[in-house]
């Protein structure tokens, strides 16, 4: 008994293929960047919340909250 296969070949143009090459070829530049842009948005989210919570314990930031008040006046 022999199996007999189907072979359905279709005939893709040469722009269309190069142009799914291009896009293959880019994506993992692209999954890069969103990882550097994903892991700089979060460092800089941690880093501004440790520079808030800092700036908020400080004298200066009382000492500039009065001057602007002193200002307005």
């Amino acid at each position: 008994m022999t199996h007999q296969q189907i072979v359905f070949q279709a005939v893709v143009p040469d722009y269309l293929t190069g142009a799914l090459t291009g896009v293959v070829n880019v994506l993992p530049q692209l999954v890069g960047a969103l990882i550097i842009l994903v892991t700089g948005w979060v460092v800089g989210r941690v880093v501004g919340g440790v520079v808030r919570r800092v700036a908020d314990r400080s004298t200066a930031r009382r000492v500039i909250r009065f001057r602007g008040e002193q200002l307005r006046l």
